[in-house]
């Protein structure tokens, strides 16, 4: 009874803060009151614990069933709703008694109020994974690699929408033949990361265009340039709110869409904007097509990361004329970081700038390619590898193709992976791999007063080798009005088409002529689709 006491005083203290009176460990305080008055007979404190676990449900998750802060954490809350319905399940009040607070009594308890959003939310957190059922690693979300567990892979992958949370998974398939890419636009809650337009990309295997998830060595893994996103003027994004889907068209037997904007994210920006058309040719030849837009600034930086889960070759067409130690803007390098380092000022450039080592720089004038292949597997006792790069037999690939512009400076560097397998039990090993158990990851600069720049990208991760003869920019595209790319592979090509909201006239290229904000079309893959 005392420590029920001291709860309610704690209570009636944080009220006037949400986070810590709706926190994602509160439920823990809504089980404690319930078994307390079942065991002293006080059922005001029963009611007491099932108002505020409803409350916790109706205060922190959103409409779509989301609980904002990530897919770790989701299931952490998850988890405790299901301790406090579980304790109440058949649950009936004393004979005659109605509660205090407002009149209200149960008579063998049933989750009916807000049951509905109680059971979407159940719903999504089983869908909150990769096709491999390896957890989908979203704000701060432990990986497969960080903490293994148990897998449930669904039965097949299909195209996954959270849009009051901002997040957008497309693709199909089943285990090592799915493809899943997914773009995320969500907002800052608690346990966010600052990733406004964030590209993660899950394909036959392995999550090969990684964002890193969760880490307790430091806060690296949290800004914006250890995501796969633009980043202006060097500077971290803000944090906000979610942002919009502008196009989005997911059907399971075609190409699909997403488009989404989220100019908030920097002050400097009127333009933030991007889109991913995955395209099936067949089993195992999927193709994603990346259109970035960004107007604002005076240096635009897009970003993208390798596979976190195990070291990978790189080989290039890039021809590097020089290398640098690391990218810090004071030219140091950062081999290491607290934990309580902060995720950076949005009006500083980033401090972990410095972590990025060994660049090698390239100041291209026509398409490039950079091809990111498995290493051979580890030792299963190496220190802090994860299943996936312990693990024997062929690995997935990925080809990256750039048309777009061509002449912005190519950076091809090393950078941190924050996944150390066992990292919660291995704390201080963890934090002294930092600055050595690095990947790959692509840098594609443009600097220049009041930059307006569209940055456009191939993705073909295959699970042999490459199969695209040819990807090309369609120049009969006015720039202005968007976009047109042909792909080649055998006798199957595609043409996509991308018409900016901005234009007022029709695109016209490659033999094909329309207004809708994306077109495909597809030969040589069974009927012209």
């Amino acid at each position: 009874l005392f420590a029920a006491k001291i709860s309610l005083m704690k209570d009636a203290s944080r009220r006037v803060s949400p986070l810590h009176f709706y926190h994602n460990v509160a439920n823990y305080q809504s089980v404690t009151m319930i078994e307390i008055g079942m065991a002293i007979g006080c059922p005001e404190l029963v009611h007491y614990g099932v108002r505020k676990a409803l409350a916790i449900l109706r205060a922190t998750f959103m409409a779509d069933g989301m609980f904002p802060e990530s897919p770790s954490y989701m299931g952490q809350v998850m988890g405790q709703n299901s301790s406090v319905f579980g304790l109440m399940e058949g649950y009936s009040d004393p004979s005659g008694f109605a509660s205090d607070l407002d009149g209200s009594r149960f008579d063998v308890f049933e989750v009916a109020e807000d049951g509905a959003l109680y059971a979407r939310a159940r719903a999504l957190l089983s869908r909150l994974r990769f096709p491999d059922g390896t957890p989908l690693t979203v704000h701060d979300t432990w990986s497969h690699t960080t903490h293994t567990r148990t897998t449930h892979p669904p039965e097949a992958w299909s195209p996954l929408v959270i849009p009051d949370f901002g997040h957008v998974g497309l693709g199909w398939g089943k285990l090592d033949q799915a493809i899943a890419p997914h773009l995320h636009f969500s907002g800052f809650y608690n346990h966010g990361h600052l990733d406004m337009l964030n590209l993660n990309l899950w394909a036959y295997g392995d999550e090969l265009v990684s964002d890193l998830g969760y880490t307790h060595v430091g806060l690296y893994a949290r800004g914006t340039i250890s995501h796969n996103t633009v980043v202006i003027d060097s500077k971290p994004q803000r944090r906000g709110h979610a942002g919009s889907t502008l196009s989005l068209h997911a059907p399971t037997d075609a190409a699909q869409v997403v488009q989404a904007e989220g100019a908030h994210a920097y002050g400097v920006a009127s333009c933030y904007r991007r889109g991913i058309v995955v395209i099936p040719f067949g089993p195992g030849r999927d193709v994603v097509v990346d259109v970035f837009e960004v107007t604002g600034g005076d240096r635009h930086e897009w970003l993208a990361n390798g596979c976190a889960d195990y070291e990978q070759n790189l080989v290039t067409t890039l021809r590097p004329t020089e290398v640098l130690d690391n990218l810090g803007i004071d030219g140091k390098a950062v081999i290491s970081i607290g934990r309580n380092e902060p995720v950076a000022d949005t009006d500083k450039p980033s401090p972990f700038w410095g972590t990025f080592r060994e660049a090698r720089v390239t100041r291209p004038t026509e398409p490039w390619r950079v091809t990111f292949t498995a290493n051979d597997p580890v030792p299963p006792e190496s220190p802090g590898a994860g299943p996936r790069a312990t693990e024997k037999g062929p690995k997935p690939g990925l080809h990256l193709h750039w048309l777009a512009p061509t002449d912005a400076t190519a950076i091809l560097a090393r950078v941190p992976r924050c996944r150390y397998n066992g990292e919660l039990l291995h704390k201080e090993e963890a934090s002294a791999a930092f600055g050595r158990n690095m990947m790959h990851k692509v840098i594609v600069r443009r600097d220049g007063k009041g930059l307006d720049t569209t940055f456009l990208a191939v993705w073909e991760p295959f699970a042999r080798e490459p199969w695209l003869d040819s990807v090309e920019r369609l120049d009969t595209v006015p720039e202005a009005d968007g976009v047109g790319v042909r792909l080649k592979g055998g006798v199957q090509s595609a043409v996509v088409l991308y018409r900016r909201p901005e234009s007022t006239s029709p695109l016209s290229a490659g033999g094909l002529g329309s207004d809708a904000r994306y077109t495909v079309l597809r030969t040589g893959v069974g009927e012209q689709s």
